[in-house]
């Protein structure tokens, strides 16, 4: 009986346990392998090779990345638009799926309306790394 107890005690902590989060050091597997994550996707949309500067914030199985897109080669891309979207700030919101990062939303946005898109779509993401913005 008392062995049932502090299991069941233990199965309620965890459940109210919350993730640690935590920035990964760049050059590290992790920030390389949410790095990797975004870069297909990004690269094809741009028409180009990007590089990413900014910040990767992770809690659990989730991650955030907020910064900057770049073409690695430092040459503009052809298209105007992509141009365009590359003087703006990136989001992007990713997830752990069995060990491989996925990105699930990305945009690109001069104010928090990519922010703000990506809460709404994915409300289930850690308060801890996707807090409710101020009314």
């Amino acid at each position: 009986m008392k062995l049932a107890r502090i299991l069941l005690l233990l199965t309620f902590a965890m459940c109210f346990a919350r993730a640690e989060v935590f920035e990964p050091k760049p050059g590290s597997p992790e920030r390389k392998a949410i790095m990797d994550a975004m870069r297909g996707p990004i690269s094809k949309h741009v028409g180009k090779e990007v590089q990413f500067t900014g910040s990767v914030k992770i809690s659990g199985t989730w991650a955030r990345f907020e910064g900057n897109v770049a073409p690695k080669d430092g040459k503009p891309p052809k298209s105007e638009e992509a141009q365009g979207e590359l003087e703006l700030d990136f989001l992007a919101l990713l997830r752990n799926d069995k060990g491989e990062w996925k990105v699930l939303f990305w945009a690109f946005a001069g104010d928090i309306s990519a922010y703000e898109e990506a809460k709404k779509k994915y409300p289930q993401a850690p308060k801890d790394l996707m807090p409710d913005l101020p009314k």
